[in-house]
């Protein structure tokens, strides 16, 4: 199925900041609350509160924009490569990105919502409900930071990274050894390092307000995982280097497992150099 008709991606920013929002609240219902978990077929844990926001999300994209189809983690089903080559535009959807942090009571974990074009995200809304604050980004139209409790909206950039200290951000469930030597070879080249640890896309969004550097994606994650946060941050004038391809972190790729990446912020500071070429 080709949906090669561009969407107006200036019409669908305010509806899926608005969808996120709405899956946010009906997660709230469950938050720290009595709930059932459920480990699905690939080990990870679902709950009633991801696929609530799932159907708020689901069922709005489909009113939203009927044509494009719409893949979740918490579909019942995902069309196999055969089918999903042949698609133009889909939206790529986290309904609670970090079921780990909501489960154990952590604000970090995220709405992620994010529309793919031609493999690449073009559009991500990133809302994280314990906050009160949505992140989007489009391409073309720059990168926003919402305050939903005042509803103002602002502008957002990366910052330039020159060769000062280094704010690193990263995730405790990723792999630990990996992380070690990449700050372990920043610190050999003189240049000072400090660690922070985010659930969740959020760390992307943090990147694209200026508050981190870079963050190193060594570990397992699924598109639905990046592809959101990705668009903000590259809307905010940042990138996301995949470390096998040493391209853009694409999308649509026949697995939907990642491999490992190195978001950056901005700046010309060679970060690769300091990625061991036996983790990549």
């Amino acid at each position: 199925m080709h949906n090669s008709e561009s969407p107006d991606l200036s019409q669908l920013v305010n509806p899926a900041v608005q969808l996120s929002v709405e899956a946010g609240n009906a997660t709230m219902e469950y938050y720290q609350g009595n709930y059932t978990i459920q480990i699905k077929g690939d080990g990870t844990k679902v709950t009633a509160a991801d696929h609530a926001a799932h159907e708020i999300i689901d069922a709005g994209i489909n009113r939203l924009t009927p044509k494009i189809p719409v893949v979740s983690e918490e579909n019942s089903s995902i069309p196999n490569f055969h089918e999903r080559q042949h698609w133009d535009f889909f939206w790529l959807v986290d309904p609670i990105d970090g079921t780990n942090s909501f489960i154990r009571g952590h604000g970090d974990f995220t709405i992620n919502i994010a529309l793919i074009g031609h493999g690449e995200p073009i559009l991500g809304v990133v809302h994280n409900p314990i906050r009160n604050c949505t992140h989007w980004g489009a391409k073309g139209q720059g990168a926003c930071r919402i305050d939903e409790k005042t509803g103002e909206s602002a502008s957002i950039a990366v910052h330039r990274f020159s060769g000062q200290e280094a704010r690193v951000i990263a995730s405790t469930s990723r792999k630990r050894k990996p992380l070690e030597k990449f700050m372990d070879a920043l610190t050999v080249s003189s240049v000072e390092s400090d660690l922070s640890m985010v659930f969740s896309s959020f760390k992307f969004c943090l990147m694209a307000e200026g508050v981190a550097d870079v963050y190193p994606g060594f570990g397992r994650t699924s598109e639905w995982d990046t592809a959101a946060g990705q668009c903000v941050l590259e809307s905010a004038g940042g990138s996301v280097l995949d470390l096998n391809s040493r391209q853009s972190l694409s999308y649509n790729k026949p697995s939907l497992e990642n491999p490992w990446f190195l978001a950056m912020g901005g700046g010309a500071f060679p970060w690769i150099d300091y990625v061991e070429k036996e983790i990549c």
